[in-house]
């Protein structure tokens, strides 16, 4: 709810669970002291921005570095809700 425009509201309002995801790799380049802050006092997450990128980068930069096709996959999903546990 502290994400900035795009944040959630209400179960009817449309909310993007996508962009989500891009706000929340925002406390991951950021560190843990960012996340941590973040976390313990969410109205201080900064509003409005996102860093979609994060989720390409490596495979971007491997690609690059070996001139083949970056094609590990971790057995992880980090799409928003895919851990329920977390989500409790």
């Amino acid at each position: 709810m502290n994400i900035g425009e795009a944040s959630y509201q209400n179960e009817e309002d449309h909310f993007s669970v996508d962009y989500f995801l891009y706000v929340r790799c925002v406390a991951v380049v950021n560190g843990r002291e960012f996340y941590e802050n973040a976390r313990n006092n969410p109205e201080k997450m900064p509003k409005d921005i996102d860093f979609e990128p994060l989720l390409t980068i490596a495979s971007i930069a491997y690609e690059r570095r070996m001139k083949k096709e970056f094609t590990y996959r971790t057995g992880c999903n980090y799409e928003t809700f895919s851990n329920v546990k977390g989500w409790e």
